[in-house]
């Protein structure tokens, strides 16, 4: 049984991060159209226009009047042609006449249905009509897409690739939205070294936890402000935080030294420089002591284990959703999976697996857990596609059992 007495569930570390980061205020700013994928709409979109403008040709044909139909199949003149982009001017379908037309042209006046060219057929001056044709037929009406005036894009809203059509059509290249959370990231650890080209010597591992955290912050909304790593040093580390906290940062986040040995220096460098620690160990595996404080500056502290499946689970299950909250994002909700791996684990903790997801034959999407849960082994990273989470209050996980599962990594 787990019997620190100060460890808190993984929901109750939620709420708190949930509510915290509710109260950072990101301010706006206005960005092109076409890099908006991932950010957040900072005003409601109102049409400015009606689209489309004005009432156009779906169809290569002629506009007509209904009413020369009255008495069946007519022959009329060609009043006029009419291509996209011209002018409708005077131009004018009187009784006995059509106007040739072209797809995305604009109607004429008098005209009130296209006919398509395929059910037409010229006859010396005269075009020659083989069906009656409906009223408003193949006619795109003005405002049938947008009307001018109308709610587009709410405030808020996690803007993609897909607003892009529209918004561009309305004739808006320019959006308001929230500036990017900037977040720092610190590794700590004597052993750690930050350059993947160089070998390494005794008791040295490679920092692979920095570019892990650079694409996932990145992907999940935030402005990346790397850091170097810090060594076994409070000294060091004071002065890294310190500077950090006069340079408008939205979230400080440290890989390492939160657990309780005789390196482990943030929680009580943090302490020592004014900070809250609101709460230090959470009944999770992997990760368990992670640590969250709020500094004297007002930003906030977020300490994950060193190990690196600590940190890539502490990114997906605490960065992410603090980082919803602090765009104003509603909550990330689970997908669900049938098990294929039986497991059995010691309660009360919360453990976040490393998973391989598919559909079975019968389209049920199942979920299998992978060998090399240790928070030490990134191997099985080349295997999963996602994490499946089993509550603290499992004892046993059987096969065909239902769990909880999140992908290896959610976009804003």
């Amino acid at each position: 049984m787990v019997k620190d007495k100060d460890m808190i569930t993984y929901h109750s570390a939620l709420d708190i991060l949930r509510q915290e980061a509710s109260k950072v205020r990101l301010a706006p700013e206005t960005i092109d159209l076409s890099a908006i994928h991932g950010r957040i709409c900072a005003d409601d979109v109102v049409s400015p226009i009606s689209i489309p403008p004005f009432d156009n040709s779906a169809m290569d044909g002629f506009a007509v009047r209904i009413a020369d139909f009255k008495e069946g199949s007519a022959k009329l003149q060609v009043r006029a042609r009419m291509i996209a982009g011209d002018a409708i001017g005077t131009i004018e379908v009187s009784s006995g006449t059509c106007c040739e037309i072209m797809t995305g042209a604009a109607v004429p006046k008098g005209a009130d249905s296209i006919v398509p060219v395929e059910l037409t057929s010229r006859l010396g001056e005269l075009i020659s009509f083989g069906a009656n044709p409906q009223k408003n037929e193949f006619i795109r009406h003005a405002g049938s897409d947008f009307m001018r005036g109308t709610p587009v894009i709410a405030q808020g809203t996690l803007l993609g690739t897909r607003h892009i059509l529209p918004l561009a059509a309305l004739g808006i290249g320019k959006v308001n939205v929230y500036s990017k959370p900037r977040v720092a990231f610190i590794p700590t650890g004597s052993e750690v070294v930050d350059d993947l080209d160089q070998a390494l010597g005794d008791g040295q591992i490679y920092n692979s936890s920095h570019p892990y955290a650079q694409n996932f912050l990145t992907q999940s909304g935030a402005e990346f402000l790397p850091q170097s790593t810090i060594a076994d040093d409070t000294q060091a580390f004071k002065t890294a935080v310190g500077r950090l906290m006069g340079e408008n940062i939205s979230l400080i986040i440290s890989s390492g030294a939160v657990s309780a040995g005789s390196h482990d220096f943030i929680r009580s460098s943090l302490e020592e420089m004014g900070a809250t620690i609101v709460f230090h160990k959470v009944a999770i595996r992997p990760g368990k002591p992670v640590l969250f404080a709020l500094l004297p500056s007002g930003t906030l502290y977020l300490g994950l284990p060193g190990n690196p499946v600590s940190t890539a689970a502490g990114l997906r299950f605490f960065v992410h959703p603090l980082l919803a909250a602090m765009m104003k994002l509603e909550p990330e909700k689970p997908s669900f999976a049938r098990v294929r791996t039986r497991l059995v684990q010691k309660p009360p903790l919360r453990l976040f697996l490393k998973a391989k997801i598919g559909v079975s034959l019968e389209g049920i999407t199942e979920v299998d857990f992978l060998d090399g849960q240790e928070s030490y082994k990134t191997s099985p990273f080349l295997a999963m596609n996602g994490w499946a989470v089993v509550p603290e209050d499992w004892t046993t996980v059987n096969e065909n059992d239902i769990v909880e599962i999140f992908p290896l990594e959610r976009l804003f």
